[in-house]
């Protein structure tokens, strides 16, 4: 990423110390904004992980015994996936960091070159991230992925992937399905350097933590940074940049928030967006500029349903997630194929993200009647084994 030495009008730069930008000029304060996230993120991580195991003999007979009285109402071993997910998750964060601490030590015996370190620790990452992460949730949680892929696939070449946006699972999505076969770059809120593995494997590999509070007058530093993870596309990587443009998660009070907002501001916007009934219309600055430094890479559209409850932990607590049909599909348009002007962009953008927006409201009814069926088929079951028994 391109480092900036020029602060903007609000005094932000980019970071010589992470992918990020900061406000601070002195080496001191730099280390501290960069090591101190990471300090109370990794106490936080195995203090948390050591409270669940000391009250796991307590734990795990309530998850049990809440599984039995709940079980044709919920499905089957909700609270015990929910419980071994709460342990899983805290313990791959502590082995993603330990695998990448491994990776660091080894630099110290084999001192590989700056191409063969980026590449460790991108393998490491996708390993990770894909194999021990995603995986490991679509297990615990039973996930059903139906996943449909762009006529003639991915293709060759980079790829900008905008992603629907509505709960914190879908930032996992890309990861996921890409991560062995592909180089991944993401671009995500700041407050994800609180995330103790993401913080130490983003600063690793190529990524950028976005500032959203910057306002208008720090907003060229936050672009100079993301179009920094595009300017190098070679027409033969396997780089793919993701970033969700909507700008935050989906929610009936978001779009409300958004719609009143535009109503006063921008009344073109504000048409736009009122069509959209189940996405947020997506923010231009980054998608632009994005587009504005790419040299040859295509564009994928990610649209899915089936992670709305993932959007609030009380919701996950509440099982919302388990047995749950995730539901996927990728567009690509080539890179011959996306328009040339800014207004062509803006147009394009929105005609697509109206297609995402019909296609989420679609998939999420076949999404709620198969999950009401299953349910009723568990109830059924349920009431043939008490005649049973009777």
């Amino acid at each position: 990423m391109v480092e900036s030495d020029t602060p903007s009008k609000s005094g932000r730069l980019l970071s010589p110390y992470g992918p990020y930008s900061t406000v601070y000029t002195t080496p001191f304060m730099l280390w501290v904004e960069k090591w101190y996230p990471r300090v109370i993120s990794a106490l936080v991580t195995v203090l948390g992980l050591a409270l669940i195991l000391v009250a796991s003999p307590i734990l795990i007979p309530a998850a049990i015994i809440g599984d039995l009285i709940n079980w044709g109402k919920k499905g089957r071993f909700i609270y015990i996936r929910i419980l071994v997910f709460f342990i899983f998750y805290p313990t791959l964060e502590l082995v993603g960091v330990f695998g990448f601490f491994l990776l660091y030590v080894a630099s110290w015996v084999v001192w590989p070159s700056r191409e063969r370190w980026d590449a460790w620790n991108q393998r490491w990452a996708g390993w990770w991230g894909s194999r021990l992460v995603f995986d490991s949730i679509v297990k615990v949680l039973d996930l059903k992925l139906e996943v449909e892929m762009p006529e003639g696939g991915m293709g060759p070449g980079p790829k900008i992937m905008l992603n629907r946006h509505a709960s914190f699972a879908d930032t996992l999505v890309p990861q996921g399905l890409f991560a062995i076969n592909h180089r991944m770059s993401y671009i995500v809120k700041k407050d994800l350097l609180w995330d103790l593995a993401l913080n130490v494997g983003g600063a690793r590999t190529e990524n950028f933590f976005l500032f959203r509070e910057v306002g208008s007058q720090g907003l060229d530093v936050e672009l100079e940074g993301m179009r920094g993870l595009v300017k190098g596309f070679k027409p033969n990587s396997t780089h793919i940049v993701c970033l969700w443009p909507e700008g935050t998660r989906y929610s009936e009070k978001k779009r409300a928030s958004v719609l009143k907002s535009l109503q006063a501001k921008d009344p073109a916007s504000y048409e736009r967006a009122n069509k959209l009934n189940h996405t947020l219309l997506p923010r231009l600055g980054a998608v632009l500029a994005l587009l504005d430094a790419n040299p040859c890479g295509d564009v994928v559209f990610c649209s899915h349903v089936g992670l709305e409850p993932a959007a609030e932990i009380k919701e996950v607590l509440q099982g919302g997630l388990c047995g749950q049909v995730v539901k996927l599909k990728f567009t690509r348009v080539k890179f011959q194929d996306i328009p040339k002007s800014k207004e062509g962009r803006i147009e394009w953008l929105y005609q697509h993200w109206q297609v995402i927006d019909k296609w989420v409201g679609e998939n999420q009814r076949k999404v709620l009647a198969g999950a009401q069926k299953r349910k009723d088929s568990v109830l059924q079951t349920k009431a043939q084994s008490k005649k049973k028994r009777n």
